[in-house]
């Protein structure tokens, strides 16, 4: 077994021990979980949120929600489960009107220090229709429909805008070798 692989191994062994120490009720499980992910959820929240005291509350309510339900994540992926907690959280905050989000920027910051530089080149090589579509969506909360209302292109464009958009995203970040232009 290469190097490489172990690490990745050990890696996903921290985590699943981690999960089932929040199980067990272990503060410490909980402890190393927000030093691990805290800076990454924040920086998610802060970005769609635009109010620091906003993200912070909403970062919180998500460890609050899996400290006092800890089986919710059942088999996921720990981190993934917490930014999609994270992300959907913040889309609450802003479909109740009280933040909105400008849409410059890319996705950097949800990827942290896991994957800054793939997902941040992958995000700038989008064709700018798909990555101002899927920064609208994921970061503002919009509907296609809005999207397409907003910009008056039709409501399949956008969807396909959209599809697109994710396809080459995880082709790219996949690592599929696959030239996104």
């Amino acid at each position: 077994m290469s190097a490489f692989a172990r690490s990745v191994l050990e890696e996903q062994s921290r985590w699943q021990h981690c999960i089932s120490g929040m199980r067990a009720r272990d503060p410490q499980a909980l402890a190393w979980l927000y030093d691990e992910t805290s800076k990454v959820l924040y920086s998610l929240c802060l970005r769609m949120l635009c109010d620091p005291a906003e993200a912070q509350e909403v970062m919180l309510s998500v460890y609050r929600e899996l400290w006092e339900k800890p089986d919710t994540i059942g088999n996921t992926d720990a981190l993934q489960w917490l930014l999609l907690r994270t992300h959907a959280k913040a889309l609450e905050q802003i479909r109740r009107g009280r933040s909105a989000v400008p849409i410059e920027g890319n996705a950097a910051g949800i990827a942290g220090n896991l994957a800054r530089e793939e997902v941040s080149g992958a995000v700038q090589v989008l064709p700018q229709e798909e990555r101002e579509a899927l920064s609208l969506v994921f970061f503002s909360g919009w509907t296609a429909v809005e999207i397409a209302a907003s910009i008056g292109a039709p409501l399949g464009t956008i969807k396909k805008r959209l599809c697109a958009g994710m396809s080459r995203l995880r082709k790219q970040i996949a690592g599929a070798g696959e030239n996104i232009h």
